[in-house]
């Protein structure tokens, strides 16, 4: 079942990979990764935030707090000049 819950890379400073990806909860967003979470546990805002879905992925719920993203189709992710953002990571993993 696709996830109605939504996931972003932060910014353009993030490296869009796996472990930059950060879950929206209200209006901010909190990185998945238990270590980064903890580092950054105030959150950041979505000015600047660009969806995974972006990247060309779809993402689905596998199980509680488990989710599937597999990249099928090509990145329309831009930097804020228009150049092409390209995801640099995986292109199919799980993350709980």
């Amino acid at each position: 079942m696709k996830t109605t819950r939504r996931f972003y890379i932060v910014n353009e400073f993030d490296r869009p990979d796996k472990q930059f990806i950060c879950e929206r909860a209200g209006d901010l967003l909190y990185y998945f990764s238990e270590y980064l979470r903890l580092r950054f546990p105030k959150g950041f805002t979505l000015e600047r935030a660009t969806p995974v879905e972006e990247f060309g992925f779809d993402i689905t719920a596998v199980g509680k707090g488990l989710f599937k993203f597999e990249k099928v189709r090509s990145s329309t992710a831009t930097y804020r000049d228009g150049k092409p953002r390209q995801w640099q990571g995986d292109e199919s993993f799980t993350l709980k």
